[in-house]
């Protein structure tokens, strides 16, 4: 019986359907606990904006918590310098307008760190997927006859 093997690419263009907002709170403190409480204050606040902006509870999620010593060399000494935690608030939206009203409003709320995902997992991508998933299954039975 002979094999014949079948390799290939494809491309879907698709548009992207919802936009995820990461937000990260950091704070520098000299103990943890002051640190983590810094941190959770900021993004308690983003949340109480959320809720403002008419976010649901069901699109948001605190996606990570953290905290390391925080130090630097000096004179080829490691110098404590106290404790760094952050919490990160992660928003998902299909409304691109509130997506830019949130993380322009959070900003000002104090976020350190922005970043916005074009498109999350899920979203617009799923359906290539299922699509490139279905062609390769398809493929397999043809190709061994």
């Amino acid at each position: 019986m002979a094999t014949i093997t079948v390799r290939g690419n494809g491309t879907v263009a698709a548009t992207p359907d919802d936009v995820t907002v990461g937000l990260t709170f950091e704070a520098l403190r000299p103990t943890p606990a002051e640190a983590f409480r810094e941190a959770s204050d900021r993004a308690t606040a983003v949340v109480a904006l959320l809720d403002e902006l008419g976010v649901p509870e069901g699109a948001r999620l605190t996606s990570a918590v953290s905290l390391r010593e925080h130090g630097e060399h000096v004179e080829g000494r490691w110098q404590h310098r106290g404790y760094r935690a952050a919490t990160r608030v992660a928003v998902r939206l299909s409304d691109g307008e509130l997506a830019s009203r949130v993380l322009s409003e959070a900003v000002a709320v104090d976020g350190d760190g922005r970043e916005a995902h074009v498109m999350s997992p899920g979203s617009a991508a799923a359906p290539s997927r299922r699509t490139a998933g279905s062609a390769r299954a398809g493929s397999r039975p043809r190709a061994r006859a």
